[in-house]
């Protein structure tokens, strides 16, 4: 039975020793990247808390865009819903994400986005009203023969241009999380680099890190209509440029590729019914 103080605020500084152990315990996160996310002042700005004698329950709010060609609607992405264990089962989840719904309503957003955890969640956010929107997936790169030389490091300045540049001409993105410029600042702080690689006439960029000889392409800036030749060459531009033979990326799910996860969406207006139905190329982080 909830208590009558039970209660559904904006995060502050006081909560980061409840809300960094709610979040270690449900997603396994180490110290270091704790240290990193929590080292902006945006990434409690859009973090909301269930206070029920303490922290018991948590998720941030991302103001995003959603569209397919042409057209496009605000809406909120859904990340980092957790509830403490030894609470579970009292309704501090379903509470959260009505407040979500609430208040995406009162600001004038036209749905909700999330990626699920895992597939064992699918039932439950049905039940709540949420499709799949997408699928995410894992794509076997086969033949990643590159060039090294197309490969230039990029100021995060420079790096920031070209994916605005690709938001605004290209219409390259499906999902696009407002708040990109400090999750790319959390990234490079630490230790990915920012990347611009020439591929025939496009002009493509990517975050990646290196570690024990794996290259990670955390995100790439690709047009929609690029092929899978287009990404296998991009990607072995970069393998070849760190020097690394294993590659590991997410692209959205496409033919030949291995289901992930689902992006899953809930329309709260008629004009956002079908923002959700097309695929989106960011938000690809491990």
């Amino acid at each position: 039975m909830r208590s009558k103080v039970d209660t559904i605020r904006t995060a502050c500084r006081a909560d980061l020793p409840e809300i960094r152990a709610l979040w270690k315990e449900c997603f396994g996160d180490s110290d270091d990247y704790l240290d990193r996310y929590f080292r902006h002042p945006q990434s409690l700005e859009h973090l909301f808390v269930y206070e029920q004698h303490g922290v018991s329950g948590m998720m941030t709010l991302i103001p995003c865009l959603a569209g397919r060609e042409g057209g496009s609607q605000p809406v909120l992405y859904l990340f980092a819903l957790a509830v403490r264990p030894d609470r579970q089962g009292n309704g501090i989840g379903g509470g959260l994400m009505r407040f979500a719904e609430q208040y995406a309503r009162r600001e004038g957003y036209g749905g909700i986005g999330l990626v699920m955890q895992h597939a064992g969640l699918t039932h439950y956010y049905r039940e709540k009203g949420y499709t799949p929107a997408s699928q995410l997936g894992r794509l076997k790169l086969q033949d990643l023969s590159g060039d090294g030389d197309r490969v230039a490091s990029l100021s995060v300045q420079a790096y920031l241009s070209i994916r605005r540049r690709f938001l605004a001409e290209r219409n390259s993105f499906r999902f696009i999380p407002r708040l990109e410029a400090w999750n790319i600042e959390t990234e490079l702080t630490g230790g990915a680099v920012a990347l611009r690689i020439r591929e025939g006439d496009a002009d493509l960029a990517a975050i990646c890190a290196v570690n024990g000889g794996t290259l990670y392409v955390r995100e790439l800036c690709l047009p929609v209509e690029s092929n899978q030749g287009v990404i296998y060459r991009a990607v072995g531009s970069l393998a070849a440029y760190a020097k690394c033979r294993n590659v590991r990326l997410r692209l959205p799910w496409q033919e030949g590729g291995v289901p992930e996860r689902y992006l899953m969406a809930k329309a709260l207006t008629e004009a956002a019914k079908d923002v959700f139905g097309d695929i989106y190329a960011n938000l690809l982080w491990d």
